[in-house]
Formats: structure tokens, C-alpha cells, sequence
């Protein structure tokens, strides 16, 4: 089944598949064109012809695991309330780390990437096109949550707090197998961790929120520090 999937595919999907696993199981340092094409059955000037190089290969990379993540788990944006795109959003964060499949490229990918100095033309790009924006509409939800400015202290602090969660669960692999007693839980121990974190999300925007409105917290304002 897989050979003939395989066979079925053009030769830059076959590019795109094979540069996809090869990013997320070793990174793009550690990651050559040549491997690629092997795993690929594709020739190195194929590479050239469809991408040009390896920095546009990567960035396609990104854009080809993001919509399998979208064809897998939906788009981001479905028309919901800002509580309800929370809920779903942090599920389907969780989801992905686990996945081991198509639709967990990006969370590896960043796993394997996240050392790399984020400077230079290629990461600038990466993180503008790829995580920017979910940044930006994590920010928008919980601002809409907490009825504050988007460029308020208190939302950034929520925003990365509820990043803090999903980046160390998918980095610390070791945490993992203290938490969990493996790198990857059952199924009943991710739903779990899926609803405790939404609970979790849930309940500390609304001490925050009221923190805010009784004045325990007072709103710092960051305008132009984006």
C-alpha cells in the first residue's frame, strides 16, 4: 500500500514527503539533499528544479507539513468562540506533539530545530510565515477572553504560559518518560493531559481575569513591543 501511494506520487511530492521526515527526525543541520533523494528515489537536480535549494526546501517543508496538519486536525480559524478555538486549539496542540505521523511534521520539526540561533534570512522566514501568525491569534483569543488590549502584559503572559506548556511537553523528552514512564503515553493518559490542560488554561484566565477587573493585577500596556 505504501509502494503503491509511492509510485502514485510525482516526483516533487515524493521530494516533499521524504524532506519532511528527514527535517523532523534529524533537523536541517544534520539533514542532506543527498539523503533526501535517496529516501525520495529522486534526483539531486530535482531538487534544484523544484526548489532551487536546500533553505527553499525546508521552507516548503514547512508549508507542505502545515497543511497536512490542517488536512488532519482543521484549519485554525472555524468561526468559534474565543473559549471554544481555545479548547480545540490546545487539543489539537497536544494531539500533534504525539502524533507520529504527517500530522505531527511541525512539532518535530521544531523539536529539532529549536536550537538553531533564530537569525538569518531562513528562520526569519520560518518563524514570520509558520508561527507568527498562531502566536498572534492565541494572543487575540485570550485578549477577547480576558477583555484586554491584545498588547497588554497580561495577555502576553497568559499567551506564554499556555506556550510554556505545549513547548516543554514536546521538548523534554525526559520529562516525558518521568510523567508518563514513556516518550509517548496511551491513549487514555493524552486525553487525560488534554483535558487537565484545558481545565487547566480554562481556570487560570479566569483568576486572571478577575485579578484584572478587582485590580490585584493591574494592565501594563506594550505597545510597540510586539
Amino acid at each position: 500500500m505504501k509502494e503503491t501511494r509511492k509510485m502514485e506520487m510525482t516526483t516533487k511530492e515524493r521530494i516533499l514527503e521524504a524532506a519532511c521526515r528527514a527535517f523532523a527526525e534529524r533537523g536541517f543541520r544534520q539533514t542532506t539533499i543527498a539523503a533526501i533523494c535517496q529516501a525520495a528515489e529522486a534526483n539531486i537536480a530535482a531538487v534544484n528544479y523544484y526548489f532551487g535549494s536546500k533553505e527553499k526546501l525546508y521552507e516548503a517543508v514547512w508549508e507542505y507539513a502545515t497543511a497536512q496538519a490542517e488536512e488532519i486536525y482543521g484549519p485554525d480559524d472555524q468561526g468559534e468562540t474565543p473559549e471554544e478555538w481555545l479548547r480545540r486549539h490546545s487539543r489539537n496542540l497536544v494531539m500533534m506533539i504525539f502524533d507520529e505521523g504527517p500530522g505531527g511534521w511541525i512539532p518535530r520539526l521544531i523539536r529539532r530545530d529549536i536550537d538553531i540561533e533564530m537569525e538569518g534570512e531562513l528562520m526569519e522566514n520560518i518563524r514570520s510565515r509558520f508561527l507568527e501568525p498562531h502566536r498572534q491569534q492565541l494572543e487575540k483569543a485570550v485578549a477577547s477572553i480576558l477583555n484586554s488590549d491584545p498588547a497588554s502584559f497580561a495577555v502576553r503572559c497568559v499567551t506564554s504560559h499556555i506556550h510554556a506548556m505545549c513547548i516543554f511537553l514536546n521538548i523534554k523528552m525526559k520529562f516525558r518518560r518521568h510523567i508518563f514512564g514513556a516518550e509517548r503515553p496511551d491513549s487514555r493518559e493524552i486525553e487525560f493531559l488534554i483535558k487537565s490542560m484545558q481545565e487547566f488554561i480554562k481556570g487560570g484566565i479566569e483568576q486572571v481575569r478577575s485579578a484584572l477587573k478587582s485590580g490585584e493585577l493591574s494592565e501594563i500596556n506594550l505597545e510597540g513591543n510586539k
